[in-house]
């Protein structure tokens, strides 16, 4: 079945060409030029980041599901498998063909393996067909090549870093057979093995693209979505990115914090420090684009989004967060004494949250709004206006915070970080802390969490003197509390699927009992293959065993 998806969405679905017979577009029918291949290739970013953010409905990203259930926004709304998903306790995943939310468990997959059919389609043709080679000239098919290799390795990370396993793609794997069939792709790799050949991919495109043969070259910035206007990407550019990429994924793909202690920081630290030196952003005009982009929108909608106590609580010095937590789950409401007390405040001296004892100075504190904009500052802003609807699918999910500021009211008019050099530091971070350098991790912690946030510095003992973040328990947060936090206040809505605090949080131990930790292969494919319909959260294996923080307890 994986062949067969790769037939039905893949080479044919991935451009713009007039196919005779879109159900069997093999190479003859669908490519008609060199102009056609080079569409090919270049169609496959955007068939990557629609599987990373579309808001089709139930046809979505699982991006949607996966950052409430890390707490990054949570909504009563039930579309995009928000519900199903982050209800609490956890379900597992409905993999099957049958449930009203299955294909926001296919998208991605069927996103990945169409723009990795496609790029394997176009190289393929290349090499078959020297006119079009000829065509395209020397410099255009090392720009293929460049990008071709980039694409395979962004979407097969992209595979390894969700699903429990999958197929490896290139240009030297048939899809189909000679007489136009599906070819047999024999048996799926593991996600560790596909995540392999990912960095292999990415080393590729970096070599080719460092080579003299290389340096006049550019991406089109269209074919990536950049914001550079006319300006193209540079393959000094399309090395940093690739590099900061490798650095997201190695650190990514980690499913237990076992896994997370096992990756190669060395690694990490070398390609994050290789990486971009400022924010990568990827334009999100939905009139230009049609990326369905309100993903980036509805954590800041009064009607759809908010953000739940349960990390940014960690901010409040008054008590209040751990009064929330001391309640039963059912009596959450935001206000203590529940249900009629006075609302839950973060009081904190963070800068990146309101600022101010009562709600009076809060709002005060933070500026205005105008329709297309908020200050910079504070990320995280009081919003009375917030709507409280549907207790019945959990009061827990309200509070009065809402992400504006580090997410703008327009933000599916605009353009979004795609990669953060926060991240990049903060990965460095991380992997200081893990290879025993406390006082440089610390150093770098500090650039943030004193620069952005105001906060008391740490060092290498973990001195928390501004007791940010303060744990359920009471506690200041030590020195990886204080990187988590920095990492998630700083890399909010960014990351794999838009989603930094779920893949980190898998990896930290952070994530809520029940979570899933990984996502199947599609029912349709394991079906057909004869391989078991597996599927994992709520009690099943790969499942998180329980929060460090004790939300479950």
């Amino acid at each position: 079945m994986v062949a067969g998806s790769l037939l039905l969405f893949g080479a044919a679905a991935c451009a713009d060409l007039e196919v005779t017979n879109p159900n069997n577009p093999g190479r003859e029918v669908a490519l008609t030029s060199a102009g056609d291949v080079e569409s090919l290739i270049q169609g496959s970013f955007g068939q990557w980041l629609l599987g990373e953010q579309w808001d089709g409905d139930p046809t979505a990203s699982p991006a949607f599901a996966l950052s409430t259930q890390a707490f990054q926004w949570t909504s009563t709304a039930a579309n995009f498998g928000i519900l199903t998903y982050s209800r609490l306790p956890r379900s597992e995943i409905r993999n099957t063909v049958t449930h009203r939310e299955y294909p926001v468990i296919d998208y991605s997959w069927n996103q990945n393996y169409r723009a990795l059919s496609a790029v394997s389609t176009g190289l393929r043709a290349i090499e078959a067909n020297e006119d079009w080679a000829d065509e395209l000239g020397a410099t255009g098919v090392l720009r293929a090549k460049i990008f071709g290799k980039f694409m395979q390795g962004l979407s097969h990370a992209s595979i390894a870093v969700l699903y429990d396993k999958g197929f490896i793609i290139d240009e030297t794997v048939a899809v189909l057979d000679e007489s136009g069939a599906p070819a047999q792709l024999g048996e799926p790799k593991t996600y560790n093995e596909v995540m392999s050949a990912a960095m292999g991919y990415f080393d590729a495109a970096i070599a080719m693209a460092s080579s003299p043969a290389a340096a006049s070259i550019t991406i089109p910035s269209d074919w990536m979505f950049s914001t550079k206007g006319d300006a193209n990407v540079t393959m000094t550019e399309l090395i940093a990115i690739s590099n900061s990429l490798q650095a997201r994924y190695r650190a990514s793909v980690a499913r237990t914090p076992a896994e997370r202690a096992a990756v190669n920081w060395t690694q990490v630290m070398a390609d994050a420090q290789a990486g971009v030196t400022a924010d990568w952003q990827i334009n999100q005009d939905q009139a230009l684009t049609d990326l369905g982009v309100f993903l980036l929108a509805y954590p800041t909608l009064s009607t759809w989004g908010q953000m739940p106590l349960f990390i940014i609580g960690m901010a409040d010095q008054s008590g209040s967060y751990q009064a929330w937590l001391s309640r039963p789950l059912g009596a959450r409401y935001p206000t203590n004494p529940y249900p009629t007390g006075e609302r839950v405040l973060i009081r904190t001296p963070d800068k990146r949250f309101a600022q101010g004892n009562t709600q009076a100075e809060q709002l005060a504190s933070q500026g205005t709004c105008t329709s297309t904009t908020c200050p910079a500052l504070p990320y995280f802003r009081f919003s009375a206006a917030t709507q409280h609807n549907r207790p019945e699918r959990g009061e827990w999910r309200w509070s009065w915070y809402r992400p504006l500021g580090v997410l703008q009211p327009s933000a599916y008019y605009t353009s979004h970080p795609w990669i953060k050099a926060d991240e990049m530091r903060l990965l460095m971070a991380e992997g200081r802390f893990r290879t025993g350098d406390l006082a440089g991790a610390a150093t770098i912690i500090n650039e943030t969490r004193v620069g952005v946030g105001g906060l008391n510095a740490t060092n290498a003992a973990g001195l928390n003197t501004s007791c940010v973040p303060k744990l359920p328990n009471g506690s200041c947060g030590n020195l990886f509390e204080m990187l988590k936090w920095e990492k998630r206040l700083e890399t909010y809505m960014t990351g794999p699927y838009h989603t930094t605090w779920f893949f980190d949080g898998r990896g930290w131990n952070d994530l809520y009992v029940g979570t899933p930790l990984q996502w199947p292969m599609p029912a349709a494919e394991a079906g057909v293959l004869g391989l078991p319909v597996n599927t994992y959260g709520g009690a099943n294996e790969f499942s998180a065993p329980g929060s460090t923080y004790g939300f479950d307890q």
